[in-house]
């Protein structure tokens, strides 16, 4: 099933169940800890049956617990403000903790900082999410041989001055049409970047890989004239 189906799919489920647990809650309060185990037991179950493979499953799941189980929780502790202070309280607390695991997985984590690591002949710098998407992005030149890579192509349009630029993201298109090559490549860069070997000029070189996955979101997920790779390089010294 289409990923973005399958999380239509999740999210209308879960969501009735959302609704479920907080009406049965409200009217009966001692099934609280029952109805939230077999909401639990159900977005586990709806992840496995809709998700296309395990990541497909993680990432519904991660939907499941992140935001409807911060809804729930939430909920739960408004339900809970008067008539049980103390189950309102962990509630809300839970909900917090859940909303600040989130936060760090999906918002910061991706925007981790660009690092590089200086090797005797070489130099490597590894880019954020946020950096490799930067049209405007900026690396001065080093003295010795300098590798950046990024999970974008489109920081190869900044004036980016090292050796070999690395990047994957666009899958190479994964539809690509004889002579026309992709239609989409869902980046900045010219179609012709898309994949594959790419000289820059004035010594630069770009890689991108159209790598062994294809699209999880809404896009259909199948290849069209566009095998799937993996790019090995090889670094020598020179003469």
């Amino acid at each position: 099933m289409p990923f973005g189906n399958a999380t239509l799919l999740y999210h209308l489920a879960i969501g009735l169940a959302d609704v479920g647990v907080l009406a049965v809650t409200a009217r009966f309060r001692k099934v609280a800890l029952l109805a939230l185990a077999l909401m639990g037991l159900l977005a586990v179950y709806l992840a496995g049956a809709l998700g296309e493979d395990p990541f497909g499953a993680m990432r519904l799941l991660a939907w499941g617990m992140f935001l409807h189980g911060f809804l729930v929780l939430s909920g739960l502790a408004v339900l809970a403000r008067r008539r049980d202070r103390r189950g309102a309280l962990v509630c809300a607390g839970a909900a917090i903790v859940l909303e600040l695991i989130a936060l760090d997985a999906f918002v910061v984590e991706p925007r981790w900082t660009t690092r590089t690591i200086d090797l005797p002949e070489l130099r490597l710098t590894g880019l954020s999410l946020a950096d490799s998407s930067n049209r405007r992005l900026a690396i001065p030149a080093a003295e010795r041989y300098h590798v950046v890579l990024g999970h974008s192509p489109d920081f190869a349009l900044g004036d980016v001055d090292a050796d070999l630029l690395v990047a994957g993201h666009t899958h190479g298109g994964q539809v690509r049409l004889p002579v026309l090559g992709p239609p989409f490549v869902l980046s900045a860069v010219p179609r012709a970047w898309a994949a594959g070997v790419t000289d820059l000029g004035h010594g630069r070189t770009l890689i991108v890989s159209r790598g062994i996955g294809m699209e999880r979101g809404y896009a259909p997920r199948l290849r069209f004239l566009c095998r799937p790779e993996m790019v090995v390089i090889r670094l020598v010294p020179g003469d």
